[in-house]
């Protein structure tokens, strides 16, 4: 049964004034900042797939989504502010304020904030006012955090409003350095801004981060490149990050017995205190970076995937979220055993964070094109058949980009990887005529599996039946009345009916044992016109349930 179909299900089973239970699975491994609370019992992390909240004296968590009332997920920066108040930076929504409880308010340009896409977030180290910086794609300004309300600060202008700022550091003389797209700006205590360039050792490139040491000392990052401050003027840093990407820098705490910078480059973390730099081992690549959970100890990192890395016994544990590996969800199944399958899709995202994720109920198992014989990333079409296989259909075929088509995969009902057995049908190398699935599929009691397809660019969509018994493809695709195939359902009578993208309704009737050419239902077109079929789904009764943009219908 379809998501579409069984919400509709789902809200006329409900009785009424029952409250539906939910739980949330997100993309929470991806995490971009950590802060502490006051009292330091709360660590917070502000992750891709919402806020998290780690007890560091109970040792529990607790994730906050949408369903706990946070208006966006995509989350880039953090602040906690002296009464424990969060302030949270998003990807395209601008700042979001609360308290950890439940109820957040939304900040955006219509406050004064220079852009929705915030970046980073700044306040001066040790401070117990409630000002901050906004760091976002177009510019930052200064504001300021009362009564639950934000505003700029009285005076405050949008500095650097045509730059993207990356990081923003507050030094103890009351000077507010910028790393921006247009390179390392630094903003006087008596209001005056300046560039630093070639002629300062920085460069015309953009600085992508940027640092005030609790040794009074100034840190700039961009590329493999790590600066330190002399003077007016920036000098190589000996740090011993190669030619490794610099993602993060941060000063650990004032109070610690010696100031300490620590710097994640190319995936690794290095320290440096009064005999140094040193690496730091860590289990996982890290990509941010934190506070320390005890003086002179190891700092919080984030991963882009695997999670929170929390110090313990002079090493790290691993803190992993339960959750897909990509919020952008495409289709979700459920196979016989009660598994919960869901898939994703992705053309800017790496393909080893894109795939398919698979739930038992205690672990998610993630499989990506970097760990599996998975065919694409983008993955459109994903069910679960009769026989407890998964069938997956991705986007794209050898003549655009990648290699896509048709998958079978049985994981012989185990999270061990090394039983799985995958079959792989590509458009162009394999009797698979279709190099785009982007609809459904449905399966017959002949053992058939039915693929529908959308047409994507050059490629044209289609219908086909593979016999799982002998591995053979029959293409419907010449008699559709249209190539856009959303969507296919079997019914128990055998029939297998076809929804299209703008064409109505259409069926086989008898489906391949029956023989018949595909047609149109005209008594569906007559109803509601020449609509789009979104979903459908046969119920026990075996009426078919459809929805369309506009209605639903059953017949």
């Amino acid at each position: 049964m379809r998501t579409a179909t069984l919400f509709i299900l789902l809200s006329l089973a409900l009785p009424m004034g029952l409250a539906a239970q939910w739980t949330q699975f997100a993309e929470t491994n991806r995490v971009r900042a950590a802060e502490m609370s006051p009292d330091r019992t709360a660590l917070w992390c502000a992750t891709g797939g919402g806020l998290v909240r780690y007890d560091t004296v109970r040792h529990l968590w607790r994730s906050f989504g949408r369903n706990q009332g946070l208006p966006a997920t995509d989350l880039n920066a953090l602040l906690v502010m002296p009464d424990g108040s969060l302030i949270l930076g998003s990807e395209e929504m601008g700042l979001i304020l609360g308290t950890g409880s439940g109820r957040w308010t939304r900040a955006g340009s219509f406050d004064g904030l220079p852009g929705e896409r915030v970046l980073c977030l700044a306040r001066p180290a040790g401070s117990d006012d409630f000002q901050f910086w906004a760091g976002t794609g177009s510019g930052a300004r200064q504001f300021s955090l009362e009564d639950g309300t934000v505003s700029p600060v009285s005076g405050s202008r949008i500095l650097l409003e045509d730059a993207v700022v990356y990081d923003i550091a507050c030094a103890a003389d009351g000077a507010v350095w910028f790393a921006s797209s247009t390179g390392l700006w630094r903003l006087s205590a008596d209001g005056s801004l300046r560039r630093f360039g070639a002629s300062e050792g920085v460069g015309a490139l953009g600085v992508t981060a940027v640092e005030a040491a609790a040794d009074g000392s100034l840190y700039a990052a961009w590329r493999d490149t790590v600066k330190v401050m002399a003077g007016e003027l920036f000098i190589p840093d000996n740090a011993p990050n190669g030619r490794r990407a610099v993602t993060a820098l941060r000063s650990l705490e004032a109070e610690a017995a010696s100031p300490r910078l620590a710097l994640a480059a190319g995936g690794h973390l290095y320290l440096r205190g009064a005999q140094g730099w040193s690496e730091a081992q860590a289990p996982a690549a890290v990509t941010t970076l934190g506070p320390s959970l005890e003086t002179d100890g190891l700092p919080v990192a984030g991963t882009d995937g695997a999670g929170l890395l929390l110090p313990e016994a002079g090493g790290y544990s691993a803190l992993n979220f339960p959750g897909p590996l990509y919020n952008l969800l495409t289709r979700v199944a459920v196979d016989s055993r009660g598994t919960v399958w869901c898939s994703s899709a992705s053309d800017a995202t790496p393909r080893a964070a894109v795939g398919v994720n698979r739930w038992d109920g205690n672990l998610w198992t993630h499989f990506s094109e970097a760990n599996s014989p998975l065919l694409m990333n983008m993955i459109a079409s994903l069910n679960a058949g009769p026989d407890g296989r998964m069938y997956l259909g991705t986007w794209f075929g050898p003549t655009v980009i990648g290699s896509g088509g048709f998958n079978i995969l049985d994981d012989h009902g185990t999270a061990d990887s090394t039983d799985d057995h995958w079959e792989t049908y590509t458009a162009n190398e394999t009797p698979l005529s279709m190099g785009v699935i982007r609809g459904d599929m449905a399966f017959d009691s002949s053992g058939g599996v039915w693929v529908g397809s959308q047409f994507n660019q050059n490629q044209p969509g289609g219908l086909e039946r593979f016999d799982t018994k002998n591995l053979t493809f029959s293409s419907y695709a010449g008699a559709l009345s249209e190539r856009a195939v959303r969507c296919v359902a079997a019914d128990g009578l055998g029939n297998i009916w076809i929804g299209y993208q703008t064409g109505g309704l259409g069926v086989i009737p008898g489906g391949f044992e029956g023989g018949l050419a595909p047609r149109q239902v005209s008594s569906f077109t007559t109803a509601l016109g020449q609509v789009g079929v979104l979903d459908m789904a046969v119920d026990p009764a075996n009426r078919l349930w459809i929805v369309t943009p506009a209605t639903a219908v059953v017949l």
